[in-house]
C-alpha cells in the first residue's frame, strides 16, 4: 500500500561521548504515508511503483502511530513474542498526543498555463483525509473550487477566468502539535539560507578580481556576519510532549552550533597500538592474530620458491607500520574538529589560531561551517502530512503540486514561520511522474492553530470573503427547486443580497437544466440535403422532437 523510508543518519549519532550519542530511536510520532492514486481498481496501474517509496507519492493513504527504540545484545523475550500493545502504554502515548485545531486558508488568485480542456476545471485543496473527494471520512467543508471553463489566452494556453471573484476554500482540521518541530526546522533553513546568501555575493566579489585588501575585508566581514547570525539563533525550547529523538537533536544542534557548552572535555577512546606510546607497544588480539597470518603466508610462499628463511625471535618482534604522506586536507579536518562548534571554528578565523590563513583556506573553512550546519537541518517527525492541491476536470485528476505544511504553518516567531505562510506565492502543478506543467496557480496560503487565527490570520488585503460553504449547506437542504424559490421570496433567503439571490435562482436552473434531456427517442432524426446531380451539397439535421405534433 505504502512504504516509509527513514534515513539512519537522521534518527541516530554517533559520537566518542556517551551522553551525546544516541542509538536509532524515532517516537512516539504519526508517520504519514502516501503512495499512488487512490482511484482502486483490480488492474494494476502504471503508479504502483510509487507505494514503494522510490519516488515521492501523489496522493495521502494514511498515517501510523510508530515508536522505535535500538538496544545493543540480544533482544528482550518480553517484547519480542508481544503481539499486542497493552493499553496503560497506549493510554500513556495518546497523552502525549493531544490534538489541537487548526485553519487552512487557500486563496486562489490566479490559474495559468492550462492546456484545451473540453470540459470543466476544478482545483481540490486537501491534507490527510480533510478535503479528498476520494475519502469517506475528514471535514464535511467543500474544499473544490467552482468548475468553470478555461478561457483561451490568444496564444498558446488557457486561463482560469478569475478577475474580480476569485475563489478561496478552508478547511478545518485536528492534529498533534508539531509547532515547536517545523518551527526549529524553520529557523535552521532561514538561517541557513542567509548564510549561503552571505557566502554567494563574496564569490560574485571574488570573481570580478577585486583587491585582495578589500577580499580580506569582505571575508572578515562575512566571517563576522555569519558568527552573529549563529549567536543569535533563536531555536525553540522543547515543551512537556517532546519525545527523546527531540531532546537529542536540540541538543546535539546547541552543541555543534556552539550555543551550549559540553559539561565534560571528549576523549577519544584509541582500540589497537598506541601511537603516542612507541616504548610500550599494545597489540589486541586482532593485530596479533592477523601478524600471525601474514607469517604464515610468508612461510608458504619462501617453501614454495625454495627459499628458507630465518624468524626472528617472538620476544623481539615489533609491528611497523607502513609510512604516510601526510594529506593538507586532513590536517584541515583534524583543524575543523579541534575546534569542536561551528562558532568556535568561526572565531579561531576571525581572532584565534587561523586568522593568518589565506584567503582560499579561510574560506574553506567557512565552506565547512556551512556543511556542518546543514547536516543538522531537517525533521524527520513531522507528524502532520502535506497539502495536496489537484487540477481536476470531471472525475479525472490531471496535475498536481505538493505542499510541505512546514512552508505554510503560522507560528509567533518571525523566522520561524513557513516561507509561504500568509504570502502570494507560485506553484506549478505537475502530471504525475511527469516533468510537464500541467497548470500554473498564483496561491495564497496559510496554515496555523485556531488560537492564532484571530489575531494573526488576515485576509488578502483588499478583498472580501464570501463563505460557499454555507450556500452549498443551504442548496442541499431545500430539496426541489419550488422549495428553493419560495425560501427566496418568503422564507430563510430573503434577507440576502441581490447578487446571492441571483446565485440561487442560476443554481435553480441549473438543476432544471441537468433534468432536460431523453435517451429513448426512437423516431431518428429528419435530414434535409441539398444535392447538385448525385452530389450531396449541405444538409441540416432536425430533431423528432422539434417537429412533432402533440
Amino acid at each position: 500500500i505504502s512504504t516509509k523510508l527513514l534515513k539512519i543518519s537522521q534518527i541516530s549519532y554517533s559520537s566518542t561521548d556517551a551522553d551525546l550519542g544516541f542509538k536509532p530511536t524515532f517516537g512516539p510520532a504519526y508517520v504519514p504515508l502516501y503512495g499512488s492514486l487512490r482511484e482502486y481498481s483490480e488492474v494494476s496501474s502504471k503508479y504502483n511503483d510509487l507505494n514503494k517509496g522510490d519516488e515521492p507519492g501523489i496522493a495521502y493513504r494514511g498515517r501510523i502511530l510508530m515508536e522505535l527504540n535500538a538496544n545493543m545484545g540480544e533482544a528482550d523475550p518480553n517484547i519480542k513474542n508481544k503481539s499486542t500493545i497493552p493499553d496503560d502504554q497506549i493510554s500513556d502515548v495518546m497523552s502525549n498526543l493531544r490534538r489541537h485545531k487548526y485553519h487552512l486558508f487557500t486563496a486562489f488568485d490566479m490559474g495559468s498555463m492550462i492546456k484545451q480542456m473540453d470540459s470543466q476545471i476544478e482545483f481540490e485543496v486537501s491534507i490527510g483525509e480533510y478535503g479528498n473527494s476520494l475519502s469517506m471520512s475528514g471535514s464535511c467543508h467543500p474544499s473544490t473550487t467552482q468548475p468553470c471553463h478555461a478561457v483561451y489566452d490568444g496564444t498558446h494556453y488557457y486561463f482560469m477566468p478569475w478577475s474580480a471573484s476569485k475563489p478561496a476554500v478552508i478547511i478545518h482540521s485536528e492534529w498533534e502539535d508539531v509547532e515547536f518541530r517545523a518551527e526549529a526546522y524553520n529557523v535552521m533553513h532561514w538561517t541557513l539560507e542567509h548564510m549561503e546568501e552571505e557566502v554567494r555575493k563574496y564569490k560574485m566579489i571574488a570573481l570580478a578580481r577585486a583587491d585582495e585588501s578589500k577580499l580580506n575585508v569582505g571575508l572578515n566581514q562575512v566571517i563576522h556576519n555569519i558568527l552573529h547570525q549563529l549567536k543569535t539563533i533563536a531555536l525553540p525550547s522543547l515543551p512537556e510532549h517532546a519525545n527523546n529523538l527531540d531532546k537529542n537533536w536540540h541538543k546535539i544542534r546547541l552543541l555543534q552550533i556552539g550555543l551550549m557548552k559540553q559539561e565534560k572535555e571528549v576523549t577519544p577512546e584509541f582500540v589497537g597500538i598506541d601511537l603516542e606510546s612507541p616504548d610500550d607497544v599494545i597489540i589486541d588480539i586482532a593485530d596479533a592474530d592477523r601478524l600471525a597470518r601474514i607469517e604464515e603466508e610468508q612461510e608458504e610462499e619462501a617453501e614454495a620458491e625454495g627459499e628458507l628463511i630465518e624468524l626472528e625471535d617472538p620476544a623481539e618482534r615489533t609491528l611497523t607500520l607502513p609510512a604516510q604522506t601526510p594529506d593538507p586536507q586532513d590536517e584541515d579536518t583534524e583543524k575543523q574538529t579541534s575546534f569542536g562548534s561551528c562558532i568556535e571554528q568561526l572565531e579561531a578565523l576571525l581572532h584565534g589560531s587561523l586568522q593568518a590563513e589565506s584567503l582560499d583556506t579561510k574560506l574553506y573553512y567557512v565552506d565547512n561551517v556551512i556543511s556542518r550546519f546543514k547536516a543538522l537541518c531537517f525533521e524527520t517527525q513531522m507528524s502532520i502530512p502535506d497539502v495536496f492541491v489537484w487540477m481536476m476536470s470531471g472525475t479525472s485528476r490531471i496535475a498536481y503540486t505538493r505542499i510541505p505544511i512546514h512552508e505554510i504553518i503560522y507560528t509567533p516567531n518571525e523566522h520561524g514561520r513557513g516561507k509561504h505562510c500568509g504570502r502570494a506565492a507560485s506553484f506549478f502543478l505537475k502530471k504525475p511522474r511527469k516533468e510537464k506543467v500541467g497548470a500554473h496557480l498564483a496561491l495564497n496560503m496559510w496554515f496555523g492553530k485556531f488560537e492564532h487565527v484571530a489575531g494573526a490570520f488576515k485576509t488578502p488585503s483588499g478583498s472580501e470573503v464570501t463563505v460557499y460553504a454555507e450556500t452549498y449547506e443551504k442548496q442541499t437542504s431545500f430539496g426541489s427547486c419550488i422549495e428553493q424559490l419560495e425560501a427566496l421570496l418568503h422564507g430563510s433567503l430573503q434577507a440576502e443580497s441581490l447578487d446571492t439571490k441571483l446565485y440561487y435562482v442560476d443554481n435553480v436552473i441549473s438543476r432544471f437544466k441537468a433534468l432536460c434531456f431523453e435517451t429513448q427517442m426512437s423516431i431518428p432524426d429528419v435530414f434535409v440535403w441539398m444535392m447538385s446531380g448525385t452530389s450531396r451539397i449541405a444538409y441540416t439535421r432536425i430533431p423528432i422532437h422539434e417537429i412533432i405534433y402533440t
